[in-house]
């Protein structure tokens, strides 16, 4: 249960994460409203979006760490090895979790919103909040698919 449950959470991230990097990195919502914002406002979004990439890829390292953590322990002191299959998929299946939480839960020092006047610039925050979270949570669902499709594919 636990290998087929790591296999499930794995390409579930794995590929809502891809959908998101693919859509946030080329998308006219995101450009657009980068185009609007005046000067100033264009720079704190840049440092906003950097602290933000930044978070990110931390958590990430941290993940990579509790991963290896993990790999140690099988190797080393676990009796039953797992099969490589389901040691790779469990190894970022900890990765990916670790660095979502801890992404999510690591203090932000500034928010955009901050420094947002007018109504024209809080209904066009708005919309890109709206974008991103839409595209991250339909990246999910495509996971979720593809991981169902998967273990279809597999079922003993």
């Amino acid at each position: 249960m636990v290998c087929s449950l790591s296999l499930t959470i794995s390409i579930i991230f794995i590929v809502g994460m891809i959908y998101m990097n693919c859509i946030s990195n080329s998308n006219s919502v995101i450009k657009s409203y980068r185009e609007k914002l005046p000067l100033n406002m264009q720079e704190k979004y840049d440092e906003i979006s950097k602290e933000r990439a930044s978070i990110y890829f931390q958590g990430y390292g941290v993940g990579l760490l509790f991963s290896l953590v993990f790999l140690i322990y099988n190797y080393k002191f676990k009796k039953e090895k797992l099969k490589w299959p389901y040691l790779v998929l469990t190894t970022i299946s900890i990765c990916f979790i670790v660095n979502y939480f801890y992404y999510k839960i690591y203090p932000k020092s500034d928010w955009l919103l901050n420094y947002v006047k007018t109504q024209e610039e809080s209904k066009a925050w708005l919309n890109l909040y709206k974008e991103l979270q839409t595209n991250y949570h339909i990246g999910l669902v495509y996971g979720l698919i593809g991981a169902g499709l998967l273990a279809l594919a597999f079922r003993c």
